[in-house]
């Protein structure tokens, strides 16, 4: 929501001064801009891109969009369900977070101890972090393409202007010809501080998000595995969160009793 609320300001912002300088819209399109932008981005994707790690990206893709997001009351919520439920409830709780949950879940069923399942645990965590961040790094190096794809299509530009000059370009022309070259080195940085680089930014964020909410569930496991009292890991588990994020185990039977 605040990506989709930073590009409104900034379109209001370029339309204000479209106004201001009393310019048309349409006078800064140019296909030869879109061209050489859109696609040589969308080409270095295509070879930078991690994917074989397709998976991980459409998850990324996901979190990114808001869709995979793991809400931070209703984690700690889960947890509480987790460790004082007979059948364990996992369910509600998705990405990396749901993930530890779950794997725990089965480890405890297996027998295994705290020990082993803190170390199993934390290098799931730890390899699913290497990927997500992983495609970060990728997405973040994009951003610094479009620019330079801005400027070739402005190469490509001026260098028609150029052969038209030498053809016998009308004056009044040249200004014109050079200002829809300098289009497509406006385009590049358009693409690339507005999108890409912004995006790579906040998808870092929620990765980093991501990966402290999975801590939270790795220690959700292990005070089931050490049995500990549902006040003990209430307080625990609030030691991790915001104030206004806290529950209280009350609230977490009280909701559980509604459901059933």
């Amino acid at each position: 929501m605040p990506y989709v609320v930073g590009l409104l300001l900034a379109s209001i912002g370029f339309f204000l001064a479209l106004n201001h300088l009393r310019q048309p819209l349409g006078v800064y399109y140019d296909v030869v801009a879109v061209i050489m932008v859109v696609g040589g981005t969308g080409a270095v994707a295509v070879m930078t891109l991690p994917w074989q790690s397709m998976r991980e990206m459409f998850h990324a893709f996901q979190i990114f969009l808001g869709f995979k997001r793991t809400d931070e009351k209703m984690l700690v919520s889960s947890c509480l369900q987790f460790i004082t439920s007979a059948p364990s409830l996992t369910s509600a709780v998705g990405g990396l977070p749901g993930n530890v949950l779950r794997d725990g879940d089965e480890l405890i069923s297996l027998g295994f101890n705290s020990q082993k399942i803190q170390e199993i645990l934390e290098t799931r965590i730890g390899e699913s972090f290497d990927r997500l961040h992983k495609i970060n790094n990728a997405l973040r190096g994009l951003a610094k393409y479009p620019p330079a794809f801005g400027l070739m299509g402005t190469v490509l530009g001026l260098v028609s202007l150029m052969r038209a000059v030498s053809a016998g370009l009308e004056a009044r022309q040249t200004g014109v010809q050079m200002a829809v070259a300098l289009t497509a080195t406006l385009y590049g940085l358009v693409v690339a501080n507005l999108f890409v680089s912004p995006a790579g930014e906040i998808l870092l964020k929620i990765i980093l998000d991501e990966k402290r909410m999975a801590e939270i569930a790795l220690r959700a496991v292990l005070l089931k595995v050490d049995r500990a009292n549902p006040l003990e890991a209430q307080e625990v588990l609030n030691s991790f969160v915001s104030e206004r994020n806290r529950v209280s185990v009350i609230q977490v039977e009280s909701a559980g009793k509604a459901a059933a």
